[in-house]
């Protein structure tokens, strides 16, 4: 078992279920721990925006986890089809302001770019897919993004 897939259709217990079966994948593959608590954290982060901003228009919404084992990575694949997303392209908080002056926002999607080694988005019909990677052996990149 080098992959697995946890469908989502509603939000309680969703986080938990995905980081369930992360823990699983990356027991039985002997995932560094640094990796697998890093990965823990962007999954959190990406899966919690979607639930809090995707779900909140009433509608029926479906996320789909493909989680996975690579040769020398870790990855987490998130296609849902909430409203159209790219957490990328959001403004990097400014993290010289004091916390008063410093606007709401923005830090999970930095704590993604900077645990991550490569973080990547895109737009498919109808899907918003987000994939994330971390290296097994070393940290995320320089800048935080591949």
């Amino acid at each position: 078992m080098r992959r697995a897939v946890v469908s989502i259709t509603r939000a309680e217990g969703a986080v938990e279920e995905v980081q369930a079966s992360l823990d699983g994948l990356a027991a039985h593959h002997a995932v560094p721990p640094d990796a697998l608590c890093d990965m823990q954290i962007a999954l959190d982060e990406a899966l919690t925006n979607i639930l809090t901003h995707g779900f909140d228009d009433g509608e029926p919404h479906r996320i789909e986890v493909t989680l996975a084992i690579e040769p020398t990575t870790i990855r987490a694949e998130i296609e849902d089809d909430c409203a159209a997303f790219d957490p990328l392209s959001a403004t990097a908080p400014d993290l010289t302001a004091s916390l008063k002056d410093r606007r709401v926002g923005g830090l999970g999607v930095h704590f993604m770019r900077r645990l991550m080694s490569e973080v990547s988005y895109a737009r498919i019909g109808p899907r918003n897919r987000l994939v994330l990677r971390r290296a097994l052996e070393t940290g995320g990149t320089e800048d935080g993004n591949a």
